[in-house]
């Protein structure tokens, strides 16, 4: 599969986004471990807006160009590249909800004290076991996206 015209550009771009995204996202984790919690915020909102153009730039590019199809072994692709893109589906569907639940939860227990946001022990707590999760399958689904995209356009 070669990487020409508008559709290379969109695949290129789409490659770079996700890649940003979960460059943004362990960043945000790291910040988060450090109680870096200014950092964290800035670096999970970086990720959901990077997720949030790739997910614009794939609905127009699949919109416009229809489906990649996979042209490498048959053999490659239902045992790797086939069980590779089922999970980056499940998690890239999983991680809209979980990940979307996060932030809307994030918003509706901020607190502003002194013009610096701030949220109760009782909500870090529960903000952090879930983000857990959230963030492991949101990094598998960039991962799973990252995958895909090398072997539909560099591999094969």
């Amino acid at each position: 599969m070669e990487l020409e015209g508008t559709e290379g550009i969109f695949a290129i771009s789409g490659f770079i986004l996700i890649s940003l995204s979960l460059i943004f996202l362990i960043l945000a984790i790291s910040y988060a471990k450090k109680k870096k919690y200014a950092n964290h915020r800035l670096f999970i909102l970086g990720a959901t807006t990077l997720n949030i153009l790739f997910l614009i730039s794939y609905i127009i590019r699949w919109s416009i160009y229809g489906d990649t199809q996979f042209t490498g072994p048959e053999n490659i692709k239902l045992y790797v590249y086939f069980p590779i893109l089922i999970l980056h589906i499940c998690t890239a569907l999983v991680s809209i909800w979980v990940v979307s639940k996060q932030l809307v939860q994030a918003i509706k227990n901020v607190e502003i004290k002194n013009g610096i946001p701030t949220f109760s022990k009782e909500f870090r707590s529960t903000h952090t076991s879930k983000g857990r999760i959230a963030s492991m399958i949101w990094g598998l689904s960039f991962l799973g996206g990252i995958i895909t995209f090398l072997f539909l356009y560099v591999l094969y």
